[in-house]
């Protein structure tokens, strides 16, 4: 069974991690399904596995990987994202952040200073804040 399974698996993609994730997203939709006895949500639950069950199964690998290679790109920017507002969060008391008018960059400065003259690092644009 063991040799079977390898030889059916030759040339075949396989998962990644956009396939996992579709496999997290399924058993999600899934439960909320369940929640709502809503027949249309279980279908969708379903399209979801068989997307991810034939990407696993694909012999386009190329196609694949470039999936795949935009996902941990996008996943990253997502993830990246939330960190950064946790870090904001959790050293609100701290730091006050203030965004450059011009380039839109974020500033972050000391709390508890009064009005101050910042310049951005960026483009150089010099302006007042208050932190």
């Amino acid at each position: 069974m063991r040799d079977f399974f390898k030889k059916f698996m030759y040339g075949r993609y396989g998962t990644d991690s956009l396939s996992g994730a579709m496999y997290v997203a399924t058993i999600v939709i899934f439960t909320i399904g369940i929640l709502f006895q809503s027949t249309v949500i279980y279908a969708l639950a379903f399209a979801v596995f068989v997307l991810s069950l034939l990407r696993s199964l694909s012999k386009n690998l190329p196609q694949r990987r470039m999936e795949n290679a935009e996902y941990i790109k996008i996943s990253g920017k997502v993830k990246r994202y939330i960190k950064s507002r946790i870090y904001r969060i959790s050293h609100a008391k701290e730091y006050k952040y203030l965004r450059c008018p011009k380039c839109h960059t974020d500033l972050r400065v000391p709390r508890g200073k009064g009005k101050i003259t910042l310049t951005c690092p960026c483009c150089k644009n010099r302006f007042d804040g208050k932190s």
